[in-house]
């Protein structure tokens, strides 16, 4: 049975409800304009010491929502006030107060990049979800496990009272998809360690750096992810073709020029970069690249 047949109609198409608010997170729902059996739930990134002290004026959106909403389908946002990678005991009563939501759709599709990527992964199960999609995740931020390969995010990992339930078999559903840059060791690592503790089937975007939605969001392939279903089969075939697609024009990512020329000798950087024509993404990524390019050439005189 779809949503219409088993959630109230109450919730007008396009309007946001906060489902839950607490001290340390909030659930959006948003219900789309598709008469859809799916539902996409996110869980937001990192968030920035300077866009912290915005949210009393300007209160956080969920992962992807105006991209979500556009797409038509029904989402379910959970928006962390202060990066706890969701280690809070309120994500119990949030989880709970969505029960209705999550039991009124078929398929439920859970996404999150980074910190969100962790988190989709780890409370896959109990959000009942049927497909994960996780976006350059962490294992873990806590230094007593990682601290032999991760040096970001100490100070957030002291602010986390206490750690919840790890990566694992009892956590996680067996349906879990990760795209990361290869070429990110870290984040590299951290896949790794993921993969080692559940199965899952890895997609690298090389040169899309951490996280690697900025280069998709540039090639307008995050769209495309809201394409997942139950199918298995399908599913790996949309990731294929998007890893095909990126593949093939990178070299048009602003944000992925920018992270390969990164990698460079400094005196290469220049070289690489000019000429370099076609380029299509996001307004603010292509002037970042400008600024990025104007210090490069003061740098060298």
């Amino acid at each position: 049975m779809s949503y219409f047949g088993k959630v109230n109609c109450d919730y007008k198409v396009g309007e946001r409800y906060e489902i839950f608010s607490g001290g340390d997170l909030s659930v959006v729902f948003i219900r789309g304009a598709k008469d859809s059996s799916k539902l996409i739930c996110t869980f937001n990134s990192h968030i920035s010491g300077e866009r912290m002290r915005l949210i009393p004026e300007l209160p956080l959106k969920g992962g992807w929502e105006a991209e979500i909403s556009r797409s038509g389908h029904s989402g379910l946002f959970f928006i962390s006030k202060w990066n706890h990678w969701f280690h809070t005991r309120e994500i119990g009563a949030a989880i709970e107060s969505c029960e209705k939501i999550l039991d009124g759709f078929e398929k439920r599709v859970v996404m999150g990049a980074s910190l969100g990527g962790h988190a989709a992964i780890r409370l896959s199960r109990r959000m009942k979800a049927d497909v994960v999609l996780a976006i350059s995740p962490q294992f873990c931020i806590n230094p007593s496990i990682v601290g032999g390969f991760e040096r970001r995010w100490r100070t957030e990992h002291k602010e986390i009272e206490s750690y919840g339930e790890p990566i694992s078999l009892d956590s996680a559903i067996d349906e879990v998809y990760i795209i990361y840059d290869d070429l990110h060791l870290v984040d590299a690592r951290h896949v790794f360690e993921i993969n080692r503790q559940i199965p899952c089937q890895m997609f690298s975007l090389s040169d899309s750096g951490h996280s690697s939605v900025r280069p998709m969001a540039d090639l307008r392939l995050l769209e495309r992810m809201f394409e997942l279903s139950i199918e298995k089969s399908g599913n790996v075939r949309l990731l294929n073709d998007m890893k095909d697609y990126y593949d093939l024009n990178w070299m048009r990512s602003p944000k992925a020029l920018q992270v390969h020329a990164d990698r460079l000798p400094i005196s290469e950087r220049l070289g690489f970069l000019s000429g370099k024509k076609d380029l299509i993404g996001l307004e603010r990524h292509k002037v970042e690249l400008g600024l990025y390019i104007d210090k490069l050439e003061k740098q060298l005189g």
